[in-house]
């Protein structure tokens, strides 16, 4: 039952920080601060309600899944895909989670991995109409600089 609330709260902070950073005029980087601290708010103020495994592990499913969803909406078309990766990152912190020593590092790592592996879908699809964010993020690592000629 743990394992289902913690993924259930990586779908939840993943898609409200991606609607605070795209409906509203909130910058990515605050609409992650805001989704933490308010569940970081919720577990210190109430910290009897939930076992002791989801306090331990909340904050940090949260925060990891809050990273995904600083995807920028010109990446990722369908919210089923972010939403999608946020399932994935789920399971890869279940998984790994004795691994996790703290924040930051590997929870970025993890929701970067999570993501790119979602958005590669349409690369891989014959159709690749579905969505271009992989072909957009492998454009402007990899595509040309015209000013410098390189």
């Amino acid at each position: 039952m743990n394992e289902i609330t913690l993924l259930l709260m990586s779908c939840a902070a993943c898609y409200a920080t991606f609607l605070l950073a795209t409906k509203s005029n909130w910058t990515p980087v605050r609409a992650s601060a805001m989704v933490t601290f308010v569940v970081a708010l919720f577990i210190y103020m109430l910290p009897n309600i939930l076992p002791a495994y989801l306090n331990t592990h909340l904050p940090t499913v949260t925060i990891g899944a809050s990273f995904i969803g600083m995807v920028h909406k010109k990446y990722i078309k369908k919210t089923s895909y972010l939403l999608l990766s946020a399932v994935l990152f789920g399971f890869i912190y279940i998984n790994t989670s004795l691994f996790f020593k703290g924040f930051g590092g590997a929870l970025g790592t993890t929701a970067c991995i999570s993501l790119l592996c979602i958005l590669s879908i349409s690369f891989y699809k014959p159709n690749r109409k579905t969505s271009r964010g992989f072909l957009l993020l492998r454009k402007m690592l990899f595509g040309r600089n015209k000013k410098n000629g390189c």
